[in-house]
Parts: structure tokens; C-alpha cells; sequence
């Protein structure tokens, strides 16, 4: 696979509004949930060489996600998920965006312990994740 994006660079990259612009092709208002979700995302510490919930967000952008997948993308953050609850999310983001990011937080929990994987066991893998979540967006 090649590498198409450095992680955890966009801070550096881009500004606030020019990486907002990037995500949806237009200005985004001042009070729309996805800069409010940007916002509490910004300047979290990256951790490792994995991509951040910003990274994801932008590949998510670049299949040509929707806002509310993006906004979810941004609040998957585990160091996020780590210093608020969901309460909090629920209040600002509404039930159906915290649900989805619950979703995403569970799937955060599965890891390989293996170095290569059948296809059999990546489709077993696949309907259990598609079975664990009520919106296949989490998936994504």
C-alpha cells in the first residue's frame, strides 16, 4: 500500500479554516458541530504513528464523507473520548452523533494479534463489526 498522507501533520499544515475547507469544499460557519468538534480536536496531543481523528476525517472527506460522519470522525478521538463523557457529547452533538461515536469507540477496542489474517476470518470480522453497530458509517 502507498503512503498517501504524513499523520499527524495538518496542524502544522493547515490552519483551523483552511483545514475546514479542505474537509467540505466550502467556509464553514462559526457555529456549525463539525468546527465545534474541530475545535475540541485541534490541539490534542498525536499519539504514535497511527492517524488522528483529524487524519481520518480528512481521508473520510476525501470518499466523500458527510458532515455528521466527519463530525463523528473528529470526536473519536481517544484522547478525547478519554477526558469527556458522554453526557457532555449528547448535549452539544445530539443522541444520534454520540451513538455513532460509541460505535467508532468500540471498534477503537478490537486489535490483531495476528501478523496475517484469512480471508475467511477478515469476512467473519466484517459482519461482526456491521452486527455491533446500528449505523454502518462506524465501519467507515
Amino acid at each position: 500500500m502507498q503512503k498517501t498522507h504524513n499523520f499527524n501533520q495538518i496542524t502544522k499544515d493547515y490552519t483551523l479554516d483552511q483545514y475546514l475547507h479542505h474537509l467540505t469544499g466550502v467556509d464553514v460557519d462559526e457555529d456549525s458541530l463539525l468546527r465545534h468538534a474541530c475545535v475540541q480536536v485541534w490541539n490534542q496531543p498525536t499519539e504514535g504513528t497511527q492517524p488522528n481523528s483529524l487524519d481520518v476525517a480528512l481521508l473520510l472527506s476525501e470518499l466523500g464523507a458527510d458532515e455528521s460522519t466527519l463530525t463523528v470522525a473528529l470526536l473519536s478521538s481517544k484522547a478525547l473520548l478519554k477526558n469527556i463523557d458522554s453526557a457532555a457529547l449528547k448535549k452539544v452533538y445530539g443522541e444520534d452523533i454520540v451513538n455513532l461515536v460509541k460505535s467508532v469507540a468500540r471498534l477503537h477496542k478490537f486489535h490483531s494479534t495476528q501478523d496475517e489474517v484469512s480471508p475467511e476470518q477478515v469476512e467473519r470480522l466484517r459482519r461482526m463489526l456491521l452486527s455491533m453497530v446500528g449505523d454502518v458509517r462506524a465501519v467507515l
